[in-house]
């Protein structure tokens, strides 16, 4: 059975007192955590972290995965020796302390630097993270995402299935996908489905004669055929998490509309 939940700061609360209080409420017990405190994890403080751990036991919620915004940059960023060392370091440090076992990351931003022959350096750096986190039981879940190597469903297929022996997974965003010009998510998804193992739901729709290019909306108002997407999720046995991203104002609002949507399309598959 799919488990529902919401990425971290996507309720508009910081502190997580008042994001599990909003989210017990609605019936919701699964996070993803990405920012608390108005940090992205894992770069909290000691402090925090107790705070932290006593209210996830105290609240009875589980945290589903975290997003520390891993090779959120380009190979030719200065960022990149840190992404690779210290900041993988103390994210599966911080998934092992919570006892989370997926991480979130992101398939290396592409820059006008890059040259064909990089895809090398790409799938050393994504295959050295999955393998690393594999050893500590943890899944590593590549987004797809526009603007980064592991964009397209052919850019991202060719990825996983060079990295399936490092343990390599996906994070699917059919939001992402829809903004990086696919209109369709089903061939796409039936290209990638047996490496799914986390999934981001959120809606968009293209805006013309305006600077910006595409604007997020809620659930089942967008052009994301979420009600398709759902429905071939729950056929194919997708047992795994579905996190809430919701990335429109009001976020509360719109995340309850968006809960409610989830829940009212699968009662109907």
């Amino acid at each position: 059975m799919l488990r529902l939940g919401i990425i971290s700061d996507e309720t508009g609360h910081r502190n997580p007192r008042e994001l599990f209080e909003y989210g017990v409420s609605r019936d919701i017990r699964c996070f993803e955590l990405r920012y608390l405190y108005g940090k992205r994890v894992p770069n909290l403080s000691d402090d925090e972290m107790i705070e932290l751990k006593s209210l996830i036991r105290d609240r009875g919620v589980s945290i589903s995965a975290i997003s520390p915004g891993l090779f959120k940059c380009s190979l030719y960023d200065t960022a990149m020796e840190e992404h690779t060392g210290t900041l993988l370091s103390r994210s599966l440090d911080f998934a092992e302390e919570f006892e989370v076992y997926k991480l979130i990351i992101f398939g290396v931003q592409r820059s006008h630097s890059d040259r064909p022959e990089d895809k090398e350096r790409v799938l050393h750096i994504l295959g050295e993270a999955a393998h690393a986190a594999s050893k500590r039981g943890i899944s590593i879940c590549m987004e797809n995402e526009p603007g980064w190597w592991a964009d397209t469903p052919q850019n991202v297929y060719d990825i996983l299935k060079n990295l399936e022996s490092a343990g390599l997974w996906l994070n699917w965003d059919p939001g992402n996908l829809f903004v990086t010009g696919v209109s369709d998510y089903k061939p796409g998804y039936e290209m990638l489905k047996r490496f799914i193992r986390h999934v981001h739901a959120k809606d968009a729709v293209f805006l013309s004669n305006t600077a910006e290019k595409y604007k997020h909306v809620p659930l089942g108002q967008g052009s994301v055929r979420w009600d398709k997407q759902l429905a071939d999720l729950v056929k194919d046995g997708y047992c795994g998490d579905i996190s809430i991203e919701t990335h429109c104002e009001p976020l509360q609002a719109n995340s309850d509309i968006n809960i409610e949507y989830i829940r009212k399309t699968i009662r109907l598959v």
